[in-house]
């Protein structure tokens, strides 16, 4: 039978990327149910936004319409655009964009900073981190905490000065979050 020349993935990393992600979004799940998906904010829901593709000096222009926090990573070489979206539940969403891709491109390619509104979020994210399994710790660092591994493509942080926000930064690369999260790349936008 004839070998196809394909490039050879390592299966122990893609399983591993995949149990990281599955672990990531039952640790948000989780979160949320523990807290009842309570938001800790006004009763008035956030506005959704359809995805946009904007420039990084657009997307700073836009931060003060959000009327609520946003963390990004700041500007990175190889991004064509940024994605901006946002959900009714005040949720704030932000895709680095590469290649032909637009905004709304359904591909989990990219890497993303997400926003959330979390009653007592420390507290969510120590909660989280008991019912994690594998190698994801809370790691504290001065002003913030994060839960990530350098096998997973997520990394959660809460920051002592913002006790209703959670930020997520999910990446296809493994460990890639982690490295953003622990080393201070977050920032908030505007």
């Amino acid at each position: 039978m004839k070998k196809l020349s394909v490039k050879k993935l390592d299966v122990k990393t893609v399983r591993l990327g995949l149990a990281g992600l599955l672990v990531a979004v039952a640790v948000v799940i989780g979160a949320i149910a523990l807290l009842g998906g309570d938001s800790g904010g006004s009763s008035s829901e956030a506005a959704e936004t359809e995805p946009v593709a904007l420039s990084a000096s657009e997307l700073l222009a836009q931060a003060s319409s959000l009327g609520q926090s946003a963390f990004w990573v700041g500007a990175r070489a190889g991004t064509e655009s940024y994605e901006l979206s946002s959900t009714p539940d005040g949720r704030v969403y932000i895709r680095y964009l590469t290649g032909d891709a637009e905004a709304g491109d359904p591909r989990p390619d990219f890497l993303t900073v997400g926003t959330y509104p979390v009653a007592e979020a420390k507290k969510a994210l120590q909660a989280a981190t008991k019912a994690a399994e594998g190698s994801q710790t809370l790691s504290q660092h001065e002003g913030y905490e994060v839960l990530s591994s350098k096998e997973s493509t997520n990394a959660y942080v809460v920051f002592d000065n913002q006790p209703g926000v959670q930020v997520e930064i999910y990446s296809p690369q493994p460990g890639e979050a982690a490295d953003l999260a622990t080393f201070g790349s977050l920032k908030p936008l505007g």
